[in-house]
């Protein structure tokens, strides 16, 4: 069941950073430092994180990641 709840909290990642992309046409990056956006879910009662991540492929191009990780009790 937790590969499950760790891929909702990935797929929760993407979404939220496609809507950060999509309310700042495109502008919005994570903090310089630590370089990606961290933040907390809950699945199914159990708590995990998603990092999103903005890599600028050059062109005016972009790629967005997330990872996300179930946390340990």
């Amino acid at each position: 069941m937790r590969t499950t709840q760790t891929g909702v909290i990935g797929d929760g990642g993407l979404e939220r950073g496609k809507e950060l992309l999509g309310d700042s046409s495109g502008a919005w990056r994570p903090p310089v430092s630590p370089g990606y956006l961290r933040e907390y879910m809950t699945v199914g009662g159990a708590k995990g994180h998603y990092d999103i991540y903005v890599t600028d492929l050059g062109g005016g191009s972009i790629k967005l990641s997330a990872t996300a990780q179930m946390d340990t009790e």
